[in-house]
């Protein structure tokens, strides 16, 4: 399940993306319902199943929560409770589920006392002269002093505090009364022990699509400083970093860019010293078979 602010066409290709793995029902709570116009919703009557985050929908469940993860929070619990799935994984719509085998070919494979199954997520980097928004390379978590040293002074502290992006995955968290399930994984009730399975990366992981410019991160890092957006552990730690460096618009667009922009040879030093990996063909070409080539270029 997936809640979202996103266009329409990103939201169908983003179900077809999914639907294409296997017997997977998304589910999009549209956060912001009056952007979208009645061929939209016309559109998504035929596509996918979505609930209408609107006035009435909050009113139903007590007022609307004061922040994007609370209200995913809430979303989760609700489409939990309207469904019937065995599985359930929380998505944000910059995110992108790659396997490499059918889910249930896993799940068979698990002992039946497993109720989490955990996907590594990597963080997708650009390269600047790139003309499609889907492709580029994967930064992987890293903890390894020496090999951050790697990295640019400049953003050396933002990986190693890991702002840069969560680091620990996401879960498909099977539905059972005795679980409980928070906007990464599993969450474990009374003494009852969560029992975990790794999925290896070669079998299936999470892209996630962090950066989209450098406008667009700017708005995002000012827009949490002002309002106190900013929720988790990790967005607090990076608000905080930004405030106490005292970082204008030019250097936080310098920070998006040294984060999030490399080009390609660069790149395969990255790959060779572990820090990068190449995106698999099959899962970009997963992607492009998803969404029109005009809904992938990038824009301007």
């Amino acid at each position: 399940m997936t809640t979202t602010i996103a266009p329409a066409w990103y939201i169908l290709g983003h179900a077809r993306h999914l639907m294409a793995q296997g017997a997977f029902r998304p589910i999009y709570f549209l956060d912001k319902p009056e952007m979208y116009s009645p061929s939209d919703y016309e559109s998504f009557n035929q596509n996918i199943r979505y609930m209408i985050c609107d006035g009435k929908y909050w009113e139903k469940l007590k007022g609307v929560p004061p922040t994007v993860p609370h209200r995913q929070l809430v979303n989760l619990k609700v489409a939990r409770k309207i469904s019937s799935d065995d599985w359930y994984l929380h998505l944000d719509s910059d995110e992108f589920l790659h396997l490499n085998l059918d889910f249930f070919d896993v799940v068979d494979n698990l002992p039946a006392d497993v109720t989490e199954i955990r996907l590594q997520n990597f963080e997708r980097i650009m390269r600047p002269d790139a003309s499609t928004w889907h492709t580029g390379a994967f930064r992987v978590p890293c903890w390894n002093r020496a090999a951050l040293s790697n990295y640019p002074e400049f953003i050396q502290p933002f990986l190693a505090l890991g702002l840069a992006n969560y680091y620990h995955g996401k879960s498909f968290v099977r539905n059972s009364p005795i679980i409980t399930q928070g906007i990464h994984g599993a969450i474990r009730k009374s003494e009852f022990e969560v029992i975990r399975f790794n999925v290896p990366w070669d079998t299936g992981f999470i892209g996630h699509y962090q950066y989209s410019g450098r406008e667009s991160f700017y708005r995002r890092f000012a827009y949490k400083r002002q309002d106190g957006e900013a929720l988790l552990k990790h967005e607090l730690a990076q608000a905080q970093w930004i405030v106490e460096n005292d970082f204008a618009q030019d250097k936080i667009s310098l920070l998006g860019r040294s984060l999030f922009e490399v080009d390609a040879t660069v790149a395969d030093e990255y790959c060779q010293k572990g820090l990068f990996r190449d995106m698999p063909e099959a899962y970009t070409s997963r992607i492009e078979s998803s969404f029109d080539a005009a809904h992938l270029r990038v824009s301007g």
